[in-house]
């Protein structure tokens, strides 16, 4: 049998709009094309699309105007929210729950309001337990878990359909319900008979004859009620069977992650701008989660208001190209961060005060995107033996390290194969997979197997001598390394001699690594070989 999860939402568009806690607030919902566009446009006529809990305590209603609304509440707040928000805020709850299952889609402003459905068909059983033997009770808390994490309150109903899971959700309290399946009908019953989303007609003729909940519809003849209903009855009426077979709209996710925040007020102080990359950051990462990705590469993006004085003519952009690719939400709060607060990120956005961390230009809105994205390895840990806490620990420093220092500073000394013996440690850039690293290492080490003597000690700087002192010295080895198919490549002739000082009445000696430049005939002491 079929099992989807639905997640009503209480309030999304609220969520967006924010505002003070407790405080009574209504909004209206700005869609495209129509005459409000902000709040500056809103009229006396203007009727609210949501209302807060605080202001329907009030006895402020959805649907009633403002002027209407503000002579019962005079202190109430209007916001306007744009629909492309609302449905931005939905594609990221859709694109989280693909952790869930393989299929999800999303309706704005439906009949049960803003739902995110999950086809969840045979998944179930990954969250079983004990005291949950199928584990869809446990799936669905799951759900709810991740929801909240983003920032919004929400009610998911598993059931045996979409739109019956959809109509329990909205109209049941609770945050988590589970319908059994084969119990559509009985679940349904229990619903108000706004929960089948019928026209207004329909309503106020079923209320005349005393009908309140979807049970009661249930007993009415279904003969009568066909007449009644008209082209409403076959949905209706298979919603009253329990029979839901509504396919889904597959939510097909963009090629890249992208999140925006339109702010109400221009932002001139870091703080606040780190308050809203964290908000950005969370709901990457669930993204992220969802696609079973990495983010190899970002892109913040800060629109700023051009109407003020010297504000540059392009919007600022800070690319960050990650060390170690990441997914957590914060270890890419992190990353991002110290970028900022950079000294290359602090040229790139150049709008700072260094005095008192205040910015020069307003920022109206911030947008993070994932430019390039790795799949994100999993690893099958011991049974017995404990993970290593640097594996966990060690990608997220290195990732952060390298965006405030700079990828160039950042890496691990690793042997190069090369035939020029004084390059062959180089800092190469730092790998995620520990397999790889030692892979490459082993590689490396073979190719540089040879006969002749090698270095031991390589000294910090080379030492210059004279060539006189070079007569006093006996020659052990030579060889000359050059790698001719690279631009630019200089010959290093190299010589290996035994070394004997007697400065200062005290006799060394020793096997030294000597490099001599034929075109100018300088000699240095580059290491010993023990």
């Amino acid at each position: 049998m079929p099992r989807f999860a639905a997640i009503a939402f209480s309030g999304l568009a609220l969520d967006l709009a924010g505002g003070v806690p407790g405080a009574p607030l209504a909004l209206v919902i700005a869609r495209p094309g129509g005459t409000i566009q902000g709040e500056t446009s809103l009229l006396g006529n203007t009727r609210l699309s949501e209302v807060s809990p605080e202001a329907r305590a009030l006895g402020v209603r959805p649907g009633q105007t403002i002027a209407s609304a503000r002579a019962k509440l005079s202190t109430l707040r209007v916001r306007v929210v744009e629909q492309s928000a609302v449905q931005a805020a939905l594609v990221t709850v859709a694109e989280m729950a693909l952790a869930f299952g393989a299929t999800t889609s999303f309706e704005a402003g439906g009949i049960a309001g803003d739902i995110v459905w999950v086809d969840v068909t045979g998944c179930a059983h990954l969250h079983a337990s004990a005291e949950d033997a199928d584990g869809e009770r446990t799936l669905g808390e799951a759900l709810a878990r991740a929801v909240r994490a983003v920032g919004h309150a929400c009610q998911v109903t598993i059931a045996d359909g979409a739109r019956v899971a959809a109509a329990v959700a909205r109209f049941t309290r609770g945050e988590v319900s589970v319908v059994p399946v084969h119990g559509n009908a009985r679940a349904m019953g229990r619903l108000p008979l706004m929960a089948l989303g019928l026209s207004d007609d329909a309503l106020g003729w079923l209320s005349k004859v005393g009908v309140r909940k979807v049970s009661d519809l249930q007993r009415l003849p279904r003969s009568a009620l066909a007449t009644r209903l008209g082209p409403e009855a076959p949905r209706v009426m298979a919603l009253l069977d329990g029979d839901d077979r509504t396919p889904l709209r597959p939510h097909v996710p963009p090629e890249k992650p992208f999140e925006r925040v339109v702010l109400e007020y221009g932002i001139t102080h870091h703080e606040a701008l780190f308050f809203v990359v964290k908000r950005l950051c969370d709901r990457l990462a669930v993204r992220l989660e969802g696609r079973v990705k990495k983010a190899a590469k970002l892109l913040l993006r800060l629109e700023v208001d051009h109407a003020v004085s010297g504000a540059p003519a392009k919007d600022p952009t800070l690319p960050l190209t990650l060390a170690s690719p990441l997914c957590k939400a914060d270890e890419l709060f992190a990353v991002v961060k110290a970028k900022i607060e950079s000294p290359d990120g602090a040229a790139r956005i150049a709008i700072e005060h260094e005095e008192d961390g205040t910015m020069d230009v307003p920022i109206l809105a911030v947008s993070l995107e994932v430019t390039e994205e790795i799949l994100a390895e999993t690893t099958t840990q011991h049974l017995f033996v404990p993970e290593a806490r640097a594996e966990r620990a060690l990608p997220p420093l290195v990732a952060e390290l390298s965006a405030e220092l700079g990828a160039h500073a950042v890496g691990v000394l690793s042997l190069v194969d090369t035939w020029v013996t004084t390059e062959r440690s180089r800092l190469v850039p730092y790998r995620t997979s520990a397999s790889t690293s030692r892979a490459a290492g082993a590689a490396g080490a073979a190719g540089l197997v040879s006969a002749g003597e090698e270095m031991s000690r390589l000294l910090p700087t080379p030492k210059a001598v004279s060539r006189s002192m070079l007569t006093h010295v006996r020659l052990v080895g030579r060889s000359e390394q050059v790698e001719w198919w690279k631009p630019g490549a200089k010959v290093h002739d190299e010589i290996i001699a035994f070394w004997q000082d007697r400065t200062g009445g005290k006799v060394g000696q020793g096997t030294a690594w000597i490099s001599l430049d034929g075109r100018t005939g300088e000699a240095f002491i580059r290491g010993w070989v023990d």
